[in-house]
């Protein structure tokens, strides 16, 4: 009775192991049949993230940022940053402009977790306090009021924007077309 027993326990052993194989299988299928379709929906995003950005259409995305940064033969400068939230990361794409960085011509919040109803001054770039960031003067940035009952949030992206106009400066000119 006891190798019954045993039997039996290496049979559901046995057959655990082969559902696992086959649900392996086919996530390892799955990843492989929809990987092209995500690349290609990222690389979207991102180029509909620069043109709501720059407000005009942008022929190349480069592949490799360096430092985070982009630097443009017209002047400007696209700055990817990620800063810590009250909620999580919050993830933005910043446009400058002037050699050296003088002014900040538009901030766009690409990703964040902060709370829906708080923090949903981060998902309107073209109103409000995010809107009154654009066009204006970098040195300006330390006397930004932050967002009241967000001010974890509002006083990170400020963070993040003064973080990113210091790297930015500190760069070396190099422009991409």
């Amino acid at each position: 009775m006891t190798n019954k027993g045993a039997d039996k326990g290496v049979q559901s052993i046995l057959a655990l192991v082969g559902i696992a194989l086959v649900c392996a299988t086919l996530l390892a299928g799955t990843r492989a049949l929809t990987a092209p379709q995500i690349t290609a929906n990222h690389a979207m995003l991102a180029q509909n993230e620069l043109r709501a950005l720059l407000g005009k259409e942008v022929v190349s995305v480069p592949e490799d940022w360096i430092d985070g940064l982009w630097q443009r033969c017209d002047g400007s400068l696209i700055a990817r940053a990620q800063v810590a939230g009250y909620a999580g990361p919050i993830e933005l794409l910043v446009a400058l402009d002037g050699t050296p960085v003088e002014r900040l011509s538009g901030v766009r919040i690409t990703r964040h977790q902060e709370t829906a109803g708080i923090a949903d001054f981060l998902n309107r770039p073209d109103a409000g306090w995010l809107a009154a960031l654009a066009d204006s003067a970098v040195s300006d940035l330390a006397a930004r009021d932050a967002v009241t009952g967000a001010t974890i949030t509002s006083r990170a992206v400020l963070a993040a924007l003064f973080e990113t106009t210091t790297r930015a400066a500190a760069s070396q000119s190099r422009c991409e077309s």
